[in-house]
């Protein structure tokens, strides 16, 4: 599971990047944007990129795999969930890739940070105290299915299903 929400980080972090550089090399030979080259390529990279990340946090830092999976890849995807379904990835519109790409996924590494900490805190309060780690990991399990299981649905109904209403009303909502 750990590996899977790695892959999927990995993927939206492409999508901040609006798949560069793989869309810059697509342009410049259009043989490469083909199926199922483009296919391939793009997922042996991803799974590479997804590898490197997991090994490194878990075999070079230490971390234990769900600390690492709560930490790492679901909050850095509640942070790019955030700036794609919420921001509309609208931030540096006019910033080129890969620079645009850059910023936003700093942005989503400062917003997994500060989100990881604050559905931690909100955990404590709504729940009550809770044991992080083995045997349980009921903090890390919590924070997880909060973050991705229930508020993630919920922005997106409220972005997709109701256009932000009330917060953005008549021709502000429409794309």
């Amino acid at each position: 599971m750990s590996f899977a929400c790695t892959v999927v980080m990995v993927i939206m972090g492409f999508v901040l990047l609006d798949f560069w550089p793989f869309s810059s090399l697509a342009k410049a030979n259009p043989s490469l944007a083909g199926q199922p080259l483009w296919g391939i390529v793009t997922t042996l990279v991803v799974m590479a990129i997804s590898w490197a990340i997991l090994q490194f946090c878990v075999t070079v830092q230490g971390m234990d795999v769900v600390d690492y999976m709560v930490r790492v890849p679901v909050s850095t995807l509640f942070g790019e969930f955030i700036i794609v379904v919420m921001m509309q990835l609208s931030p540096f519109k006019t910033t080129p890739q890969p620079l645009r790409g850059i910023i936003l996924a700093v942005m989503a590494a400062i917003l997994a940070l500060v989100m990881h900490r604050f559905y931690q805190f909100a955990g404590g309060i709504l729940i009550g105290p809770m044991k992080s780690g083995a045997p349980g990991y009921a903090l890390e399990l919590w924070t997880a299915n909060a973050m991705l299981g229930v508020t993630f649905p919920v922005i997106a109904l409220f972005g997709d299903g109701f256009g932000f209403w009330p917060l953005l009303s008549g021709s502000q909502n429409r794309p």
